[in-house]
């Protein structure tokens, strides 16, 4: 038996346990059940989303190439559904308790690519951020 209700959340039952898939409103889902996030939620992490790789190939080399280079990386957060981390539309504490550390996930993701596209003398003063 499947039941699609108006808030995108899909519960399968059956011999298979209740699946729930998380919509971008959050939507709550029965106890015991196993979560699958959507797409299009801010959360999710597709398994291309990893910190090794650098989203654009301008590197940021200081004031000379910033307009340039924020308007790439822009872009490019944008594409992957993670500006919001950088432009503090998706604070932590927005978030349900029970997504605070795919939160910390996505967050650290989006670090890791923004230093991956900055030159290394600048990297000292992005250490010690707690967000992107």
């Amino acid at each position: 038996m499947t039941i699609n209700n108006s808030e995108n959340l899909e519960i399968t039952t059956g011999t298979t346990p209740l699946v729930a898939q998380i919509d971008a409103n959050g939507t709550q889902p029965p106890p015991g059940t196993i979560l699958v996030m959507d797409h299009n939620h801010p959360l999710y992490l597709h398994s291309t989303d990893v910190s090794g790789i650098s989203l654009i190939s301008l590197q940021l080399s200081g004031a000379k190439n910033y307009c340039l280079w924020r308007k790439y990386m822009r872009i490019a957060l944008l594409g992957r559904n993670k500006l919001g981390f950088v432009d503090g539309s998706w604070k932590k504490e927005n978030f349900r308790e029970e997504f605070r550390y795919q939160w910390e996930r996505c967050n650290s993701i989006v670090q890791s690519w923004i230093m991956n596209t900055v030159f290394s003398n600048l990297l000292a003063g992005m250490m010690y951020t707690d967000s992107a």
